[in-house]
């Protein structure tokens, strides 16, 4: 089975693997702050990177953004243990789809540091309204 694999797919593999370690080693500076990624959400978020990727037609190479996020929103008081690896899905989801309707006008750090307040507010602050179908947030009479 080993060699039937493409170069392709050994390197995604071995790119996955590098990423949950640099996540997870990330820890060390985020527990200060109540948060950690257990190895298996790191490997979900990386796996949710590529999803991201492919659904915003976007390639990356090297890095990707979710240390930065991490590190933008690691201090937000609406971040906590119980919906760290789930914010991070979605805010790593958004940050693709705005670099898309930036144009890449913007490098990531210029994107990251403009809108760091706006998702805050939309992701973090109201989360039962803007991840919620409108017919289960709002109900008439």
């Amino acid at each position: 089975m080993q060699e039937n694999r493409t170069i392709y797919e050994i390197l995604l593999q071995e790119n996955k693997k590098q990423e949950v370690a640099d996540l997870v080693s990330f820890n060390e500076k985020t527990e200060s702050f109540g948060l950690s990624l257990s190895p298996k959400e790191a490997g979900e978020l990386a796996a949710c990177r590529n999803e991201s990727l492919r659904k915003w037609r976007r390639v990356e190479f090297g890095q990707g953004i979710l240390k930065s996020l991490i590190w933008t929103f690691c201090d937000s008081p609406y971040l906590n243990q119980d919906n760290y690896a789930e914010t991070l899905r979605q805010l790593q989801d958004i940050f693709y789809e705005f670099k898309n309707e930036t144009s890449d006008r913007m490098t990531d750090q210029e994107l990251l540091i403009s809108c760091g307040n706006s998702l805050t507010t939309c992701v973090l602050a109201i989360p039962a309204i803007w991840r919620k179908p409108a017919w289960t947030v709002w109900q008439p009479g």
